[in-house]
Formats: C-alpha cells, structure tokens, sequence
C-alpha cells in the first residue's frame, strides 16, 4: 500500500430530532411531534485506529494486553 494511510468512510451524520408518534390519554386520537436530541448536539465519534499515530496504537495494545493476561490483579 506504498505507506499510505488509509481510512474508514464516517458514518452519516446523526438527526438531530425524531418524529414521534403517541395516543392521547383521554381523547384516544392519534398525535405527532418532533422531539429535539440535544444529547447528539454534542455528539463526537471516537476515533478508528486508523486516524490515530503509531505510537497510540502500540500503547493500546500493550493495555489490552496486560488486561487479558492471566496474571492481571485489580487493585483498589
């Protein structure tokens, strides 16, 4: 791949609102609304490893290592 760096399409961008559909209580009938999704508004996807240095990665590894050793102890 002569060293190039190669990443992932991202993911479409997420609504920032949803139709909702609900029943009246009393009435029975049939309403819609539209919900806001503030918690999206500030929404960043983690990154792939891909988009990180070689460095971050090699570190990565080593934790996932040592926590899928037998010999891991948790301390508190």
């Amino acid at each position: 791949m002569n060293g190039e760096r190669v990443s992932k399409p991202r993911a479409a961008e997420r609504p920032r609102d949803v139709l909702r559909e609900a029943v009246e209580e009393n009435t029975g009938e049939k309403f819609r609304f539209v919900e806001p999704l503030d918690v999206a508004a500030d929404f960043v996807p983690d990154l792939a490893s891909a988009d990180v240095d070689a460095e971050t990665r090699a570190l990565a590894e080593v934790c996932l290592v040592l926590l899928n050793a037998n010999e891991f102890l948790m301390v508190d």
